[in-house]
């Protein structure tokens, strides 16, 4: 009976071990979804990279692509600025060869003319000067054509109002007076005065008191018909602003 019990107990002893030694399957569920979880997260950034160092070696190539216009273009135009320069710079010595026996004989007489654009035409040549030009006018005419169709649909009618106008040139009858005066001496007063000069002084011997009373002459002439009379025909008939600013253009330019 007592070697029955004890090998009862021994068998008992060791299913007991048995079971506490071997894991359950609820325990190995966890662990392999663990791994399940690092393998896809593992093949994931896998994939993320790949797609990640795809997109860099197409951006690459664009931008090397982009490059590549950009330097060819700069390098056209600075070849068309570097021929075009070329072909100025010999037209410019053709064209001081062929005329340095006629700037030769000016330099003799003491002037030197030099045939060049004005500062209108070199301003124009620019595009951005041109375009505007081009917006002034264009903004004129939607202005005039904005004023127009205002008149039309308010009234009905177009509204020709020149009032405004016939106010501003007033006066054009004396304005053309004083124009014609001032604008004639210009054109003939110093050249006759200084014609009389160059004749009195080649005869006289004495050349310094002609210099002097040719020059006091020529002063108070332009300060009577350049200086006084156009600040007098303003001011005595009460000219109109448009009748002012030709007198005054015409007294300063």
């Amino acid at each position: 009976m007592a070697a029955s019990k004890t090998s009862s107990n021994v068998v008992h002893r060791a299913s007991g071990l048995s079971s506490h030694s071997s894991p359950s399957p609820t325990e190995n569920g966890p662990v392999r979804e663990d791994a399940k979880h690092t393998e896809f997260n593992s093949e994931d950034m896998l994939q993320w990279t790949r797609h990640v160092e795809r997109i860099k070696a197409e951006v690459t190539e664009q931008v090397k692509a982009q490059m590549s216009e950009v330097l060819d273009k700069v390098l056209t135009d600075s070849l068309q600025l570097f021929s075009q320069s070329i072909h100025s710079n010999a037209v410019e010595n053709t064209h001081q060869q062929t005329d340095g026996k006629t700037r030769r004989h000016r330099m003799q007489d003491g002037k030197v003319f030099v045939a060049r654009q004005s500062i209108l035409d070199e301003l124009f040549e620019i595009s951005h000067i041109r375009t505007i030009y081009h917006m002034f006018i264009a903004a004129l005419f939607l202005f005039i054509i904005s004023t127009l169709a205002v008149d039309y649909i308010d009234q009905g009618r177009l509204v020709l109002d020149f009032d405004l106008f016939f106010y501003a040139f007033g006066q054009l009858g004396t304005v053309i007076r004083a124009w014609l005066i001032m604008f004639s001496y210009t054109l003939l007063g110093p050249y006759y005065i200084l014609s009389q000069w160059q004749e009195l002084y080649h005869h006289f011997q004495w050349k310094k008191p002609v210099s002097v009373a040719t020059a006091v002459v020529l002063l108070a002439a332009e300060m009577s018909v350049l200086g006084y009379f156009p600040v007098y025909v303003v001011l005595h008939y009460q000219l109109p602003p448009a009748s002012r600013f030709i007198i005054i253009l015409e007294q300063v330019l």
